[in-house]
């Protein structure tokens, strides 16, 4: 009897290394738990700085479809200055008038952004290297045949005997955000000959 009280007697710290035991398992689940928290939470401003970035070069297509006509409106002479505003500048005053470029041209300029740019633009409110976006135009005046066409220049008011012709503007937009992050949106834009608005810039 004496040998078997002597055991548990012995078997006292057994509870207090259960306690632990399970206090450590709950201490490695709570840090998995924030590591996974602090990942999402990393997952999430990624995408959301991934979107924002798009969005940017988004709207780089549309303010490039403008900057074309408004310098259209300034035939021959072009916009007066290369700084339109704090958020967009021009490296040619004649952006209209480039050619069309080829795929490898195109590839290049991307590559190169800031060096071969026809306009750079920014979405926060100043010109910064950190945050900025590029546009590269090209285009091609052609006449421009089909129904649709036909359709189209009826509404518009031009007539079988303006000609009928366009300017098909092809437009790329870059955009460069934070983190590393770059979208670039190509675009097809139609000026039709003859519509041209009066030079603001």
């Amino acid at each position: 009897m004496k040998h078997i009280r002597t055991t548990m007697e012995n078997d006292r710290g057994y509870v207090l290394v259960v306690a632990l035991l399970i206090m450590a398992i709950l201490s490695l689940i709570g840090v998995a738990g924030m590591n996974t928290s602090i990942f999402e939470t990393q997952v999430a401003g990624n995408e959301w700085n991934a979107k924002r970035t798009l969005y940017r070069a988004d709207g780089g297509v549309t303010l490039g479809a403008e900057l074309v006509e408004q310098n259209l409106g300034c035939e021959g002479i072009g916009f007066k200055s290369t700084l339109i505003n704090d958020t967009v500048m021009i490296s040619n005053k004649l952006l209209s008038f480039n050619g069309l470029a080829t795929d490898d041209d195109i590839v290049t300029k991307i590559n190169a952004p800031a060096t071969s740019y026809d306009a750079a633009f920014s979405a926060t409110g100043k010109l910064t290297k950190d945050d900025i976006g590029y546009l590269f135009f090209g285009g091609e005046t052609t006449p421009l045949v089909g129904s649709g066409m036909e359709f189209g220049t009826a509404i518009l008011g031009v007539s079988a005997s303006q000609g009928g012709y366009g300017k098909l503007y092809e437009i790329h937009s870059q955009y460069l955000g934070t983190k590393n992050s770059e979208s670039i949106i190509e675009s097809g834009w139609i000026h039709i000959v003859g519509k041209e608005g009066s030079c603001i810039f």
